[in-house]
């Protein structure tokens, strides 16, 4: 049972340049964390965090398979939460507004963070990732969309081609334990 506790810090920039989560790295036994992380605000898919593949701490999810660690992620960053357990730092999530490729870019730039870009668009799925090469820290980025009365597939194909991929905005992030297993993701996402 846990017992009450002061929220831990978190320092957002520190997990992208090292892809470490407070003492936790993506790979982790399971029996490491039972005895070493914290337990999470819910589960999803057993009746304890103990039998579990799936922790939520606010809006941040932890996804175990094999008796290990998978991918840490945020699916939303507005706002980022890290609830119960984490107090988080945001680093430049703070202000979702001004999260465009563009300005992402230019800020791990000038953080000196090495980076890959991939620019995906198919007629079901448009989206940017760039890959943080040292953290294996995935970002994923979307067109705003703005659409009325038409269908999502109508919308991109008739709009698409005109907004500026450098202009999609980052919807959340992914925390991989190495770069093959994203774009093994990707790649089955796009019928690669």
């Amino acid at each position: 049972m846990r017992t009450h506790m002061k929220q831990i810090e978190i320092d957002l920039l520190s997990i992208f340049k090292s892809g470490i989560f407070y003492n936790l790295k993506v790979g982790t036994t399971r029996d490491w964390m039972l005895k070493n992380f914290i337990e999470p605000d819910n589960v999803e898919d057993g009746e304890t965090w103990i039998d579990s593949n799936f922790w939520r701490y606010g809006n941040i999810d932890f996804f175990l398979e094999d008796n290990k660690l998978i991918e840490i992620c945020a699916r939303s960053i507005n706002p980022l939460i890290g609830g119960k357990t984490f107090r988080i730092d945001p680093w430049i999530l703070k202000d979702s507004k001004e999260l465009t490729v563009k300005n992402v870019v230019e800020e791990l730039l000038s953080e000196k963070i090495d980076f890959t870009v991939t620019h995906t668009q198919k007629k079901t799925m448009c989206q940017t990732s760039i890959g943080l090469i040292q953290s294996s820290v995935y970002l994923i980025f979307h067109p705003e969309i703005q659409i009325e009365s038409e269908s999502y597939l109508d919308w991109i194909e008739k709009e698409m081609p005109l907004i500026n991929q450098n202009e999609y905005i980052l919807e959340g992030f992914s925390i991989f334990e190495n770069l093959d297993h994203f774009y093994e993701i990707i790649k089955n996402k796009n019928g690669l």
